[in-house]
């Protein structure tokens, strides 16, 4: 290199500003504009919406309301995560009371009734799957409904987001909790993905809901 020490280094110093003012213009290209107010609203609605359906759900377990949260990412979309997991045999809603010991030790238990428990016949006790079997042919109707419920949502809702340019996605994941469902088959996410051009096709009746199932993106691990 031509020059002397001082002049190289400060050579050397000035390259390094330049690239470090290219990554931060970068990075402030990626952020964007911030969210409008009429933005912030529709994903307060959406949150909403989202943890109305999970409290009333009879497939997904959450620990509370405020569970749903929302971030827009410029160029991608929007980001919709919440925590759950499946609900267990002992849930309080919709329940039936079994009874268990004798009259004077009354042990009584609250049962979450599947609508699909009873499909064997009790007369034929000996052709039943063991219990471990049972139970995670349960576990997989649940979480393949609360699949569904998640989708229910995105067509029901998903067009409200008016101001998401063309070309983004609504992806909503899930950070599955504690199931053996979940650890049987080593997965801690579930992440559904719709492109919003999808859902306002479908929300002007220009897609059927046929065609809107098939264009959902669902990734797991």
């Amino acid at each position: 290199m031509n020059g002397s020490p001082k002049r190289q280094k400060i050579g050397v110093m000035l390259a390094i500003l330049a690239v470090f003012s290219l990554v931060g213009l970068n990075i402030q290209d990626a952020k964007g504009d911030p969210p409008t107010r009429k933005h912030m609203r529709e994903t307060r609605i959406f949150e909403r919406v989202m943890d109305d359906m999970l409290i009333d759900s009879r497939n997904w377990l959450v620990p509370g309301r405020d569970n749903t949260r929302t971030y827009h990412v410029p160029g991608h979309g929007l980001v919709v995560t919440f925590e759950a997991s499946l609900v267990g045999r002992n849930y309080g809603r919709g329940f039936s009371i079994w009874n268990w010991g004798d009259d004077d030790h009354d042990l009584r238990r609250l049962r979450w009734d599947d609508d699909d428990d009873y499909d064997d016949d009790d007369d034929d006790r000996s052709s039943r799957r063991s219990r471990r079997g049972r139970s995670k042919d349960r576990d997989e109707r649940l979480y393949e409904r609360g699949k569904q419920e998640i989708k229910d949502v995105l067509m029901d809702y998903g067009d409200t987001f008016e101001g998401l340019p063309g070309g983004e996605i609504i992806e909503v994941v899930v950070y599955l909790g504690d199931a053996d469902h979940f650890y049987d088959r080593d997965i801690e996410r579930l992440v559904v993905r719709a492109k919003i051009e999808d859902l306002r096709a479908y929300g002007k009746d220009q897609l059927d809901e046929e065609a809107l199932q098939g264009r959902f993106m669902i990734e797991e691990y």
